[in-house]
C-alpha cells in the first residue's frame, strides 16, 4: 500500500465505543447547558425586566448603580478588598516556601504533602465545622491559660482574622500542590547547571525555581482576581449565615441575599428582587474581566521568564 492511500485511508469506528463515549460525555455537557449557559442566559434576561412591571427596561441597573455607591456596599468592598490582599500577600509566599520545603525533600516532605492536602478533599462545610469546634472547644482544653480567648462571643469579636486565617489554611494545600507539581517538573539538568555556576540555597529558589513556577502562581493571582465578588472568605461556612456586619465581603453579602430571594421564589414573592440581583451580578461581572485580563497582561509582560 502506497503513502497516497495510506492518507485516504479512514479509522474504523466502533459503534460501541462512540455509544460509550457519547453516554460519558453526555451528562457533563447537559450540567454546562444547564448551570453556565442556561443559568447566565437567563439572569441576562432579568436584569433588564423591571423588578416593578417586568418591563425591558434599565431600572435594575439605575438601582444598581445607586446601591453601589452607597456606604453600605462600600464596607462590603472594603472587606473584599483586604480579604484578598491578605490572603494573597500571606498564602502565595508561605505557599512557595513550603512547596520548595516538599520539592528538595527535605525532613518529612511526603507527611507535609498528604497533611497539607487533606482540607482540600473534604467538604468545605466540614472542614469549618472542625475548625470552628478545635478553635472554641479543644484549643481552651489543651491550653488552659487562654481562658476564654476562644469561646464563642470572642470568635464572633475577633470574625475578620478568623476568616483570613481560615481562608489560608483551607487553600494552603492546593497551592502547595500545585506548586510542588511545578517545581517537579523543572528539568535536573537545569539545576545542577545552576549549582555549577553557584545557585544554591536561596540564589537556586530565587533565580531558576521561582521563575519556572511563575507560571501556575500566575494562574492563582488571575483567578483569584477572577472571583474576587464572590469570595465569601469562609464567612457562611465559619458563621452559618449569622449576621457579621462589619465582616460582610460582596460575595457572602451576594450569595446570603439571593439564597433568601431564592427560598422566597417558592412562595412567588422574590422574583422582582432577583431582577435587580441579576442586574448586580452582570455589573459585578463587567468590572472583574478587565481587572482578570490586565493582571494576566501585567503577569506576562513583567513576570520572570523561564529562559
Amino acid at each position: 500500500m502506497d503513502i497516497a492511500s495510506l492518507k485516504k485511508a479512514k479509522p474504523k469506528i466502533n459503534k460501541g465505543d462512540l455509544f460509550f463515549y457519547c453516554v460519558f460525555l453526555a451528562w457533563p455537557v447537559l450540567q454546562f447547558c444547564v448551570f453556565y449557559i442556561g443559568v447566565n442566559f437567563n439572569s441576562i434576561i432579568m436584569s433588564f425586566k423591571s423588578a416593578e412591571t417586568g418591563k425591558i427596561n434599565l431600572d435594575n441597573f439605575k438601582w444598581v448603580f445607586k446601591f453601589m455607591a452607597g456606604a453600605e456596599f462600600r464596607g462590603f468592598l472594603s472587606v473584599t478588598i483586604r480579604g484578598y490582599f491578605i490572603t494573597t500577600l500571606i498564602s502565595t509566599p508561605l505557599g512557595l516556601l513550603f512547596a520548595y520545603y516538599i520539592y528538595k525533600k527535605h525532613f518529612g516532605w511526603s507527611a507535609f504533602r498528604v497533611i497539607l492536602f487533606l482540607p482540600g478533599i473534604i467538604s468545605g462545610v466540614v472542614v469549618a465545622l472542625i475548625f470552628r469546634w478545635f478553635i472554641t472547644s479543644y484549643v481552651p482544653a489543651l491550653i488552659p491559660s487562654i481562658g476564654d480567648l476562644f469561646a464563642d462571643e470572642i470568635f464572633a469579636k475577633t470574625a475578620f482574622p478568623m476568616m483570613m486565617f481560615y481562608c489560608i489554611w483551607i487553600s494552603f494545600g492546593a497551592n502547595v500542590l500545585m506548586y510542588s507539581n511545578k517545581m517537579s517538573a523543572i528539568p535536573v539538568e537545569i539545576i545542577e547547571s545552576a549549582h555549577l555556576d553557584g545557585a544554591i540555597g536561596f540564589k537556586e529558589f530565587w533565580y531558576i525555581v521561582m521563575p519556572n513556577t511563575f507560571s501556575t502562581l500566575s494562574v492563582f493571582l488571575v483567578t483569584g482576581i477572577a472571583g474576587l465578588f464572590t469570595n465569601q472568605f469562609g464567612a457562611y461556612d465559619l458563621y452559618q449565615g449569622k449576621s457579621i456586619p462589619e465582616f460582610k465581603s460582596v460575595g457572602y453579602y451576594f450569595f446570603v441575599t439571593v439564597k433568601q430571594l431564592s427560598a422566597d421564589l417558592i412562595k412567588s414573592d422574590g422574583v422582582p428582587a432577583l431582577r435587580r440581583y441579576a442586574a448586580f451580578g452582570i455589573v459585578l461581572t463587567i468590572i472583574t474581566i478587565p481587572l482578570a485580563f490586565t493582571l494576566r497582561w501585567a503577569t506576562e509582560k513583567f513576570g520572570p521568564s523561564e529562559e
